[in-house]
């Protein structure tokens, strides 16, 4: 899936949002070439399954450590 539509798919404010969490390992993404990413729906899922999204209002929120395999943290 393209940044516009995983950051929709996830019910994230914006591209940049989505970045932040790339950057801070919540969510899984695949580096095709320097400026283009994807991401594949079932590793969402997947990824969200583990640790799930919180509801606010309309929005869900990805948790911190989300994407993270079971036992590691992330140190902020």
């Amino acid at each position: 899936m393209s940044p516009e539509n995983t950051a929709e798919y996830l019910g994230l404010p914006s591209i940049e949002a989505l970045s932040k969490r790339v950057l801070r390992l919540q969510v899984p993404v695949y580096r095709i070439s320097d400026r283009v990413f994807r991401y594949r729906a079932a590793e969402l899922d997947q990824a969200f399954a583990r640790k799930p999204l919180t509801v606010v209002g309309d929005r869900r929120s990805i948790g911190i450590d989300a994407c993270l395999p079971e036992g590691k943290e992330v140190a902020i």
